[in-house]
């Protein structure tokens, strides 16, 4: 049986020592209560590492970045901060490879610390993610559970045993809401291009916010979609209960909407919560290129921060920092593009920084391409689609150029003798 302790009692030195690597939950996985007792206490640990995976929360503090060597393999605005300080080693790896880096210890892992839910005399589950915390448990030396009360129970590979874990810490809280502002006009117009190209039992991966939250809604008129995705939100639940997303069609995993985490509102969280058409799966197989090979309508839906004129994706850096990393970009991309019915779309607005600038461009501007120009096929904007598989350089840039901001088309034409 596990120890049970209280939050401020987990950093001892029986759990934690000087110079540990620790590995905790992402997103709506994070135990934030034990961040909060290590942020609490990491003047005084003695030189400990953390993978911090992505972080919306706010468990850290700004000071943290001086006591605790930070590492991360994706993107979130918590972690925004430490970036622009210099204070986090970015890891630039493909996410279907995490669980493999764990294992081989490229990602070290002595301590895990897992928000879970369950029973501490029976079992623990992993309740809202599935990612790649199995194998930092599976790996650590020490693990320490946040038992909270407030989270669901779900099915995949979330069952803990107890016997893998040394000590727990007794929570009440409710998990985190994150619910991206409701999609504009711009985003809405997005959506319904992307709605052109999806069939019907066609099978989804989409990310977070309001894009793909716009695209989910002009699917309302499908029939027997399928989800196997590395997040599914509150908008894939209104397709379950509509009918559209039924699962009946899917090559594996036949009935379940399949995802690696959980990230939307607590109507999510409830109907989540003992569903057996959910299954949470870690990234090995949610991202697997041998098991998404095995869709025949596969559809990756992605956003970016940039795209230059010759197809290359920025989905990581913007004016000199990281914003966010390679996560299942070119996984979930490379997978659509196989695909014999599916597709890899590439879906940004026209603009940012309020319109001050085009996210369509003539170069990258910090040199980082999350998907090379071989893996793309097609980019949409609120101005329309273009096709670029199998398209020579010269003619990629000027379907680009077609569905940039009208503001900005004369300036990337001027662009194209330099270029080319």
């Amino acid at each position: 049986m596990p120890d049970t302790v209280a939050p401020d009692d987990f950093t001892h030195s029986i759990y934690v020592e000087p110079g540990d690597a620790l590995i905790w939950g992402q997103l709506t996985a994070e135990p934030a209560t034990l961040i909060e007792a290590l942020d609490a206490q990491c003047g005084t640990l003695g030189g400990i590492r953390a993978f911090v995976g992505m972080s919306l929360g706010e468990a850290l503090g700004p000071e943290s970045g001086d006591h605790i060597d930070l590492s991360f393999a994706g993107g979130a605005s918590t972690n925004h901060r430490f970036a622009r300080d210099g204070r986090l080693n970015t890891l630039p790896v493909h996410l279907s490879r995490i669980p493999h880096h764990i294992a081989a210890g490229d990602i070290p892992c002595d301590i895990a610390l897992i928000h879970a839910s369950g029973d501490a005399g029976k079992g623990l589950n992993l309740a809202l993610s599935a990612d790649y915390m199995g194998a930092a448990v599976t790996q650590a030396r020490t693990v320490i559970a946040e038992l909270n009360d407030k989270l669901p129970e779900t099915y995949g590979e979330t069952a803990i045993d107890l016997d893998a874990v040394d000590a727990v810490v007794a929570t009440s809280r409710p998990p985190p809401i994150f619910a991206p502002p409701p999609p504009g006009d711009a985003e809405r117009s997005i959506g319904a291009l992307i709605a052109k190209l999806v069939p019907d039992r066609a099978t989804l991966q989409m990310g977070i916010g309001a894009i793909p939250d716009a695209v989910l809604e002009a699917m309302a008129h499908k029939r027997d979609l399928s989800v196997h995705s590395g997040l599914v939100t509150d908008k894939v639940v209104d397709l379950i209960e509509r009918g559209v997303v039924t699962n009946r069609y899917k090559e594996i995993d036949e009935g379940q909407t399949v995802a690696a985490i959980l990230y939307g509102t607590d109507r999510l969280y409830r109907w989540s919560h003992r569903n057996q058409a959910l299954s949470l799966r870690s990234v090995a197989h949610t991202h697997a290129s041998e098991v998404l090979a095995r869709f025949d309508r596969f559809f990756a839906i992605n956003t970016a921060i940039e795209v230059d004129m010759t197809g290359q994706i920025n989905g990581e850096m913007a004016s000199g920092r990281p914003v966010g990393l390679i996560g299942g970009q070119v996984d979930f991309g490379r997978a659509g593009l196989a695909s014999p019915g599916g597709r890899s779309i590439i879906a940004l607005r026209s603009t940012a920084r309020g319109g001050k600038v085009s996210t369509i461009v003539p170069r990258l501007a910090d040199g980082v391409v999350t998907t090379a120009r071989s893996d793309v096929d097609v980019v949409v904007t609120e101005y329309g689609m273009a096709e670029l598989a199998g398209i020579p350089v010269f003619e990629r840039a000027r379907r680009l150029v077609a569905i940039a901001h009208p503001d900005f088309r004369n300036e990337l034409l001027s662009s194209l003798d330099r270029l080319f």
